[in-house]
């Protein structure tokens, strides 16, 4: 997040009919190095507790586990590579079979990368998440977001009883009210500074994933039966011109405008601010005091098959900006993506491709942060020898995922249908 798009804005939806498409927030000044420094701190004072949940929950008792995120950096370098590091469990490496992640800063010489991720992995279930924020303290906020989330999620009981629905709902307003709370004793920017919010649980038991997102951080499931290959967003971007989310906002007393380039943004009554581009976030305490933006989540639930390999991208909008899911998959598979040995790889040349695009599109003015975040469920996908050539790539007949809940999901981002 934190750029502007030259695409052309839809119209606004006219009621019963969703558009999926997606545009940036304005680019904002990012706050200065000694800031990221403080937001460092905070991280590694706040592992202790992550720990003692762990314990406490006895969710280390088998050992096998990982907890992974991304590490605040003051990296102003285009294209970027931003640290991670392991906060839990076994070590996490770059070459782990089946698992591809990478977190490139755009090209915005006046900002940090404002992208942050995490990753959790149990014997029962998994959390992939990417947080993506904007405003001049977005990099904080989604830092805020990806470092409370775990604790909040491994510390509830519903963890064990797999009551994931209701547990995520609670998950995003209980964080929305512990940034409230930095805000209040000055320990965070959130005024006008928020982020994207998308988690996916794979629950090994239920065989199931549950997604629950605020705003534009799409999660999308590629699927291959044998030679066909096929992308669904498991999300639909959170903008204030949808039907249902202009009628909250409008009630709330806010307003949607055209900024006359590219976006619809939401004002707060006759002011002309905050503009944001979304109509769901995390963070943004002005906006959502004044102008109808909200936290709750949207959740969906996907069931997979067994004898079906699964790629699982849950990615920032710095990706999804000029390409669609099925052209992600099929690019994703071109590099190897469903051979665990190559996993890695194919995220890497993913953000690659979305950085040219965004080179080509843009005149090489301005690239949005971009995160790619991929691993591979189900099937016989870590039988694959790491030297397998990926077979040529169809989409015609690939299993498609058994929707259990949501159904504004599953479809090309470009196309319209009724609800």
């Amino acid at each position: 997040m934190g750029c502007n798009s030259s695409k052309a804005s839809a119209e606004p939806q006219k009621p019963c009919s969703l558009t999926l498409h997606r545009h940036l927030l304005s680019v904002n000044r990012a706050e200065n190095k000694a800031d990221n420094v403080s937001a460092q701190s905070n991280i590694i004072s706040d592992l202790g507790d992550l720990l003692l949940i762990l314990r406490e929950q006895e969710h280390d008792s088998s050992g096998h586990y990982s907890i992974v995120g991304s590490q605040p950096d003051d990296d102003m370098t285009s294209f970027g590579v931003k640290a991670f590091a392991t906060l839990a469990g076994e070590d996490f490496a770059a070459t782990t079979p089946g698992i591809g992640i990478t977190c490139c800063k755009g090209l915005k010489p006046e900002s940090v990368n404002q992208d942050s991720w995490l990753m959790m992995r149990f014997n029962e279930f998994a959390v992939y998440a990417v947080f993506d924020g904007h405003g001049k303290g977005g990099h904080h906020v989604s830092n805020f977001v990806k470092q409370h989330l775990p604790m909040l999620i491994l510390s509830d009981t519903r963890c064990k009883t797999q009551e994931w629905e209701m547990l995520l709902k609670d998950t995003f307003f209980k964080v929305q009210a512990m940034i409230k709370a930095a805000y209040a004793k000055k320990q965070l920017s959130a005024q006008l500074s928020g982020t994207t919010c998308t988690v996916v649980i794979h629950c090994h038991t239920r065989k199931q994933l549950i997604i629950a997102h605020v705003a534009d951080s799409t999660a999308v499931l590629g699927t291959r039966t044998g030679v066909d290959c096929e992308g669904y967003a498991l999300t639909r971007d959170h903008k204030p011109d949808l039907a249902d989310e202009q009628a909250r906002i409008l009630n709330a007393g806010g307003r949607v405008v055209h900024d006359g380039y590219a976006n619809y943004r939401v004002m707060a009554g006759n002011a002309n601010y905050p503009g944001l581009n979304m109509s769901r976030c995390l963070g943004d305490l002005v906006a959502h005091e004044r102008c109808g933006i909200t936290c709750e989540p949207e959740i969906s639930v996907v069931g997979i098959q067994a004898s079906t390999e699964y790629l699982l991208l849950v990615c920032s909008d710095g990706l999804w900006e000029f390409l669609e899911p099925e052209e992600v998959v099929q690019l994703a598979h071109k590099h190897g993506a469903f051979t665990p040995a190559r996993t890695q790889d194919a995220a890497e040349k993913l953000a690659k491709k979305a950085w040219d695009c965004w080179i080509k599109e843009e005149q090489g003015t301005v690239v949005d942060d971009i995160t790619v975040m991929m691993v591979l469920l189900g099937g016989e996908t870590n039988e694959t020898p790491a030297n397998d050539t990926p077979a040529p790539v169809q989409t015609k007949s690939a299993a498609r995922p058994v929707l259990l809940g949501n159904k504004v999901n599953l479809v090309p981002k470009s196309q319209t249908f009724q609800v």
